[in-house]
């Protein structure tokens, strides 16, 4: 089988792996598709990932959906022909490979983690979810990153506030469709590139920010700031708009430490990191896939063969992307889904 090896930073190359072998607790999947996550596999290529459990050489990607081959003897969560979430290739103990997740591959692992609770048995990071049948693949590619800005929304307290998001990559235009929908007043989008403004706007924003343009930058005061470009560029630009007593939430992962303009801003706020909570959020992204409400063809800009995977992450790295998919087994499913 096929897998996507991050060799060291900065090497990135397609090898012929083993099967992976499943455990009791664990099911065997067919990864039909992977998504690639413009932040985090971007990091762990070029080694600048801002967690040590990273490891090389490992096999990359989180996003995937997986259709279930075979089962564990302890296994009960899932059955041959499942769909699922999260499931990553697992090498066998010493043999000198680790796992980012290991998403980019044909074959994976998926562990029932109520089985392994039940039972009091340890865990690992990901928590695979079953997937109904009436989403498509397509529909299905964004749960992973959907579950966790909805999770992420869904703590703030935004009913009737203005709020202003910081970025346009899937991070926030998802969350500011999120904060729309959890009651905020007046959602504004702040970014630096106006295609991506123009899909802030079709997915719902207010008004929307280009912060390469200082003099158009309107006076707001924002009730709540949310932070999901993990850099600090467009941060510094609008600091200035938050509130007096203002709430900062932040989303974004970054590769280094923000600086924070006090002297433009208000001398009172409070800031806090948020957990994504996306096991939790599942299901209600489910149904709101299942409704068609979410903009999906918005969001989904590219896709890929896994022999394509070169040119997916140039264009990643190019800013070309929204979100992307890697078809790793379409032929595979193609064929499940004609005899369905």
């Amino acid at each position: 089988m096929k897998a996507l090896v991050v060799r060291s930073p900065g090497t990135m190359v397609t090898e012929a792996l083993p099967m992976p072998e499943i455990g009791p607790y664990e099911a065997l999947v067919r990864i039909d598709l992977c998504v690639v996550c413009n932040s985090t596999d971007q990091m762990i290529v070029d080694g600048t990932f801002p967690f040590d459990f990273v490891r090389y050489p490992c096999v990359l990607g989180h996003e995937t959906i997986g259709t279930i081959v075979a089962v564990g003897e302890k296994v009960d969560s899932f059955r041959i022909g499942d769909r699922v979430t999260r499931s990553g290739y697992k090498a066998k103990p010493g043999a000198g490979l680790h796992a980012a997740w290991g998403g980019f591959a044909e074959y994976g692992v998926a562990e029932d983690v109520p089985a392994l609770k039940r039972d009091g048995l340890k865990h690992g990071f990901a928590t695979p979810k079953p997937i109904p049948k009436s989403l498509s693949d397509r529909e299905a590619a964004l749960l992973i990153s959907l579950s966790e800005l909805y999770g992420f929304t869904s703590q703030l307290e935004l009913k009737g506030k203005t709020v202003l998001v910081l970025g346009t990559g899937i991070a926030g235009l998802g969350i500011a469709w999120f904060a729309k929908r959890f009651g905020a007043g007046k959602v504004v989008v702040a970014g630096r590139r106006d295609e991506r403004l123009a899909l802030a706007r079709q997915a719902g924003a207010d008004e929307v920010i280009n912060t390469r343009r200082p003099e158009a930058i309107p006076e707001l005061q924002a009730d709540v700031m949310i932070e999901a470009t993990g850099s600090e560029d467009v941060f510094l630009r609008t600091f200035r708009l938050l509130a007096p007593g203002g709430h900062i939430a932040v989303y974004g992962v970054a590769e280094n430490a923000y600086r924070m303009p006090l002297s433009e801003g208000p001398r009172h706020f409070s800031l806090r990191h948020y957990d994504t909570n996306e096991a939790a959020s599942t299901e209600a992204v489910c149904r709101l896939l299942i409704k068609k409400e979410i903009p999906v063809d918005l969001w989904i800009t590219h896709e890929w063969s896994f022999e394509q995977i070169d040119q997916a992450f140039r264009q990643v790295r190019a800013g070309e992307v929204v979100k992307g998919i890697v078809w790793l087994n379409r032929t595979n499913r193609a064929k499940e889904e004609r005899r369905q």
